[in-house]
């Protein structure tokens, strides 16, 4: 799984193959780039580490992007993070008077990384959320909470080098992750490859409010409204299952759910919902189509219903909502790399939905694409050779069944046999007076008579 793009207002953070920039998409006649450079800690791979085939060790696998006004400062304080598939994850503090400074250069000026963290397992997943610090309701400091490969999630200081783990999945890869309301309770809402969706409180994330199960294949993404309150609480999640399900975090409840294979047999890879939680989109992997659905109220029955289908100039890759602005964000591959869709009467009964230009800096940073020949992946699904899903559990050999295990192979049968008669024999050759047990002299006696 890759999460390639993160909106923060007009902000936009953007992973493309391995190199990362930070857009201001306003309507200046200039255009706002910052390159986030690689740290030379950020390059340096152990020699031990196994290279895939279909990825870069310097490939940026997750991003995320929020600002915050920290304790004693007047101004807000931009944050990144860069995961790669090297397993570095760097964080860039960057202020809005450094951010005008480093943009006014051309080309892009690069930012180097305040903290670099060298996390256990490849992070394939990344948000934000504020921190308690002291007993005032104002004392909070920002923190970047991960989820990674092997099912653990991590809780990373953005201020000076410190972490700590959340929560774990018994082992099973984490696809997805957010922060939810949960009865006026901050929650981290984790999605994984086992069909299910956990909700577990924070800071407390040893205590586990419950799981949302519905699911019957692996869950490749979630997102929560982070608007009005009384949308606060909700979540949507799409699988392999090819479905869309709108959960309800307060009750942990599904609403209702949705097939996807109206609209396209691929699987959905990505999803996303606006700040209100009225609108969900959704996008398919290797598919042109964007669907987009509305979240229908009819007294106390809950619907989604496909309102439009926009066909994309090139495949897209993941969506992300600018909720300030109420437009959806698309990250595509190239040459076109970027489209926004704005949503329009989003109150009316029927929804409209347009295109619109994106600003300078997206223009600036299209063309930069262009012009240094960037190429951005197929898919933001992990595949075998064959091009199947690795999250798909039947094709690991952990997961496999009968005499397909492969503890259960006759070779590796018979060499454990025949290192515990061994064993066996050196015990009895250095101690000649402990006797073998029933079964053993049983069949030495047997084979000596024959």
């Amino acid at each position: 799984m890759k999460q390639l793009l993160s909106c923060d207002g007009n902000r936009i953070l953007v992973g493309l193959k391995d190199r990362a920039f930070l857009v201001m998409d306003s309507t200046s006649s200039a255009s706002s780039i910052v390159e986030l450079s690689q740290f030379p800690e950020e390059s340096k791979v152990k020699e031990q580490q196994p290279r895939n085939d279909q990825a870069e060790l310097n490939d940026i696998t997750a991003v995320a992007l929020a600002s915050f006004a920290l304790p004693n400062s007047k101004t807000e304080t931009i944050f990144c993070a860069v995961a790669r598939y090297n397993k570095s994850f760097a964080v860039y503090a960057i202020s809005n008077d450094e951010f005008e400074s480093l943009s006014s250069s051309k080309p892009p000026t690069k930012k180097a990384p305040s903290i670099v963290y060298q996390a256990p397992k490849r992070i394939s997943c990344i948000t934000y959320t504020m921190l308690p610090s002291g007993p005032e309701l104002y004392e909070f400091i920002p923190v970047v909470i991960t989820g990674d490969l092997a099912g653990d999630s991590y809780a990373y200081n953005v201020l000076e080098k410190g972490h700590r783990l959340l929560l774990g999945h018994t082992a099973s890869m984490l696809t997805g992750i957010t922060m939810l309301k949960h009865n006026q309770q901050n929650c981290i809402a984790t999605a994984d490859r086992d069909e299910k969706i956990r909700i577990s409180r924070f800071p407390e994330s040893c205590l586990i409010e419950g799981y949302l199960l519905g699911h019957t294949k692996y869950v490749t993404a979630i997102d929560a409204a982070s608007g009005i309150a009384e949308n606060s609480s909700l979540l949507v999640s799409c699988g392999g299952d090819k479905t869309v399900r709108l959960w309800d975090g307060a009750t942990l409840q599904e609403i209702c759910h949705v097939s996807t294979e109206d609209t396209s047999d691929e699987i959905p890879s990505d999803i996303a919902l606006n700040a209100s939680g009225k609108t969900v989109a959704v996008i398919f992997d290797q598919s042109k189509l964007l669907q987009l659905y509305t979240v229908k109220r009819d007294n106390d029955v809950v619907t989604l219903v496909a309102s439009h289908i926009v066909e994309c100039p090139c495949h897209p890759l993941v969506i992300s909502y600018d909720a300030p602005n109420n437009r959806l964000l698309v990250l595509m591959q190239e040459p076109d790399c970027f489209m926004f869709v704005k949503i329009c009467d989003e109150n009316d009964a029927d929804a409209t939905f347009e295109t619109v230009e994106s600003g300078v800096s997206i223009t600036a940073l299209r063309d930069l694409v262009t012009k240094e020949s960037i190429l951005l992946p197929d898919t933001i699904l992990e595949k075998d050779k064959q091009g199947n899903p690795v999250l798909q559990k039947e094709i690991e050999t952990r997961g496999a069944s009968g005499e397909e295990v492969p503890w259960k192979r006759p070779e590796r049968i018979a060499i454990a046999k025949e290192k515990q008669r061994k064993r066996r024999q050196n015990r009895r050759e250095k101690n000649p007076q402990t006797k073998p047990k029933g079964g053993e002299e049983e069949q030495a006696s047997t084979s000596g008579s024959m």
